[in-house]
C-alpha cells in the first residue's frame, strides 16, 4: 500500500491495465461463444447447400422455369378435363335462379302444369291406336310434393339448389316423353338433410339419419314419397364431386326404355346413369290384346260356330315373340365438378411453400 501512496498516478495505471486486461478476457471468451454458434450455422447452412445440389433436378433457375411450365401445363390439362365433365350444351340447365321464395314456388307450380299438360299429349310407344297421352298419378307433383302439397315455398337459401334440380328434372322428363312411355308412377329427387329441417321436420330428420347410419343403397326412408337418398351408388366426392340424383319409375316396352337411355347417352348434360331395374308390370290394362274372335280361324270364313257345334277344338295363334308391358326403374345422377385448377402459378407455389417450409 506504501507503493501506491508513494506512487499514486503510477498506481492507478496499472489498476485500469488491470481492469483492462480482465475486460479483455472477458470479450475473448464471449467472442468465442459466438464464433462456435457461427460455425454450427455455417456447418447446418453448407449441409443444406450440399443436399439441395444433390436433388434431382437441382433447384436452378433453368428447372425452376421448367417446373413452372409444366405446372401450367398440368392446369391446362386439368381444366380440358374439367370442360369435359359439363356436357356437351351445359347451358340447358339455366342458371338464373329467381330471387324470392314466391317466384320459386311460382316457378315449381308452373312446371307441374306444364309437364302434366305435355304428357296428355305425347302418344306412347306401342299403345293401342285410341290411346293418347302418358299415364300420371292423380295430382302428380314431380318430386315437388314437399312445396306443393303445402304452399311453403323452400327457403332462401335453398332456392339456388332446388332451382337447379328443377332445371335437370326438366331436362330429364322431356328425355323421358320423347321415350314415349306408357305411363309414370313415381319420380323420386335426392333431398338433403338441411332442405328438410328447413321445413321443420323433426321426424323427417330423425329418419334420413338413421337411413344415413345404415348406409342403406338407395332406398332411405324419407318422410315424402317422392325423395330419396341414393346411398353408396352416388359418385360424389366430399369437396370434389356434386351430385344430384333422380329416380324414375315408369312404365312400357322395351323400345322405350332403349331410347330414354340413349338420348341420356349423348351427353348434352353430365348424367350417369347409376342403376337400371326391369320387372313385369302387374296391372294389365295398358297390355295389347287382340279381338277374342281372332282366335277362332273359322270365323273368317263366317263358320265359327260350326267349328263348335263339330266339337272340334278351336285352334290359337300364339305370336313368336309377346312382349309384355314391363316396369322400369332407372337411378340417374347429374355430376357437377367443384375442383378448380390453379389460376396463378406463383400462388399455388406460395400455398405449397406454406404447407411444406422445407
Amino acid at each position: 500500500m506504501g507503493f501506491f501512496k508513494k506512487y499514486p498516478i503510477f498506481g492507478g495505471f496499472i489498476a485500469i491495465c488491470l481492469l483492462l486486461f480482465i475486460a479483455g478476457l472477458v470479450f475473448i471468451f464471449l467472442g468465442f461463444g459466438g464464433l462456435g454458434k457461427a460455425r454450427k450455422s455455417f456447418t447446418q447452412a453448407e449441409r443444406s447447400y450440399r443436399s439441395a445440389l444433390s436433388l434431382s433436378p437441382a433447384p436452378t433457375a433453368e428447372n425452376a422455369q421448367q417446373s413452372e411450365k409444366n405446372v401450367q401445363e398440368l392446369a391446362a390439362a386439368l381444366q380440358a378435363q374439367i370442360d369435359a365433365t359439363a356436357g356437351h350444351a351445359p347451358s340447358i340447365v339455366s342458371t338464373d335462379a329467381p330471387k324470392t321464395e314466391a317466384d320459386m314456388l311460382f316457378q315449381l307450380e308452373a312446371f307441374k302444369e306444364q309437364f302434366t299438360k305435355d304428357a296428355a299429349d305425347v302418344e306412347p310407344l306401342g299403345a293401342a291406336d285410341d290411346t293418347v297421352g302418358i299415364q300420371l298419378p292423380d295430382d302428380f307433383n314431380f318430386s315437388f310434393s314437399r312445396f306443393l302439397e303445402s304452399g311453403t315455398p323452400p327457403p332462401s337459401k335453398f332456392i339456388p339448389a332446388v332451382f337447379e334440380q328443377k332445371e335437370v328434372l326438366g331436362y330429364l322428363l322431356r328425355k323421358l316423353y320423347d321415350s314415349q312411355p306408357t305411363g309414370i308412377l313415381s319420380i323420386q329427387r335426392e333431398t338433403q338433410v338441411e332442405e328438410i329441417e328447413a321445413q321443420g321436420g323433426a321426424q323427417d330428420n330423425a329418419n334420413r339419419r338413421r337411413a344415413n347410419r345404415n348406409n342403406d343403397r338407395d332406398t332411405a326412408t324419407t318422410s315424402k314419397d317422392d325423395e330419396f337418398q341414393i346411398g353408396e351408388l352416388s359418385a360424389r366426392v366430399p369437396g370434389a364431386v356434386e351430385t344430384l340424383a333422380f329416380r324414375f319409375v315408369f312404365t312400357g316396352y322395351t323400345p322405350s326404355l332403349r331410347l330414354f337411355l340413349k338420348q341420356l347417352e349423348e351427353f348434352e348434360l353430365p348424367l350417369v346413369v347409376r342403376s337400371v331395374e326391369v320387372q313385369p308390370y302387374k296391372a294389365s290394362k295398358g297390355a295389347r290384346t287382340e279381338p277374342a274372335s281372332t282366335n277362332n280361324p273359322f270365323n273368317v270364313f263366317g263358320g265359327g260356330d260350326s267349328a263348335s257345334e263339330t266339337g272340334e277344338k278351336p285352334v290359337t295363334r300364339e305370336p313368336v315373340v309377346e312382349e309384355n308391358l314391363s316396369q322400369f326403374t332407372v337411378v340417374v345422377e347429374y355430376i357437377k365438378v367443384l375442383v378448380k385448377p390453379p389460376s396463378d402459378v406463383a400462388a399455388l407455389e406460395d400455398a405449397s411453400s406454406s404447407e411444406n417450409p422445407m
